[in-house]
């Protein structure tokens, strides 16, 4: 294919014949080479009119996809942001939460720490005082039965019969004749104390304060003890304990705690019918 240029066609000259015609066949060639020309001009316009077309749909294809994506990106960017910010405000969150439950667990903990070491030292001075009134208690009561009066007698009669017996030296007696039985010791009856003239006491133990139902008081609730030492221990006696005396009829002292319950016969039973807890 022979494209022309117009510059070529500008200057193109033909031959002339016969003075000053030009010869019709170099026109006429010259002019299908014109139009040949010209033809594939066209169609090669046409073709680069297709190609563009096709570039520009692809362009505006490119376009959208452009837009699509920047704003996806842009959607995508905002999202990123937003779930950092959310996620910084989750871990503040968290963080102040946890700080809160920790203090809040301290403070439960110094204050469980505080009361247990309050309960401790209480229960010390409860121990404390419970172990001095049990001692003080102990004490009078040893006091008291240090005061009771004695018969020698019988305590030597006691003695001598919890002691073992040596072994008497055989003798040969008859088939009929009955051995010698041992003499049996008796403790007098009335060595002890009698039942009736001893005061109520629901555990057996003088000297602790008791509520109105004749039961003692618990711990609790026991006064506080304002007492001395020598009133402590310090009982009235009445009367002069003489130690000659009758054994059947012993010294009677009495202390300011009262009667004191003691004798082998001696019941430890309420008299207002009540049962003992």
């Amino acid at each position: 294919m022979i494209v022309l240029n117009p510059n070529e066609i500008a200057n193109k000259r033909f031959d002339k014949v016969m003075g000053q015609k030009y010869r019709a066949d170099d026109v006429d060639n010259y002019l299908a080479q014109v139009a040949d020309s010209m033809n594939d001009l066209l169609e090669e316009k046409q073709e680069l009119e297709k190609k563009l077309i096709v570039l520009a749909d692809k362009l505006e294809e490119y376009k959208d996809d452009e837009e699509s994506l920047r704003s996806a990106l842009l959607g995508a960017q905002k999202l990123g942001d937003s779930v950092v910010r959310d996620a910084k405000a989750k871990a503040r969150d968290i963080l102040e939460d946890a700080e809160a439950r920790a203090n809040m667990i301290v403070e439960n903990a110094k204050q469980e720490i505080e009361r247990q070491q309050a309960g401790f030292v209480r229960m010390q001075r409860e121990v404390a005082t419970f172990k001095s009134k049990l001692q003080l208690v102990y004490k009078q009561h040893l006091e008291l039965i240090a005061s009771i009066p004695v018969d020698e007698n019988i305590v030597n009669a006691a003695m001598k019969k919890t002691q073992p017996k040596p072994p008497a030296p055989e003798t040969p007696t008859g088939p009929d004749e009955p051995s010698d039985p041992m003499p049996e010791q008796t403790v007098p009856e009335d060595a002890g104390d009698s039942p009736a003239d001893l005061p109520e006491s629901p555990d057996g133990l003088a000297g602790l304060p008791v509520e109105e139902d004749g039961y003692p008081l618990a711990e609790d609730e026991l006064p506080p003890l304002t007492y001395s030492e020598e009133e402590s221990f310090r009982y009235e006696e009445t009367e002069e304990y003489i130690p000659d005396g009758e054994p059947d009829e012993p010294a009677k002292h009495e202390s300011r705690f009262g009667p004191l319950k003691f004798g082998r016969e001696f019941d430890l039973k309420r008299n207002d019918g009540k049962r003992r807890r």
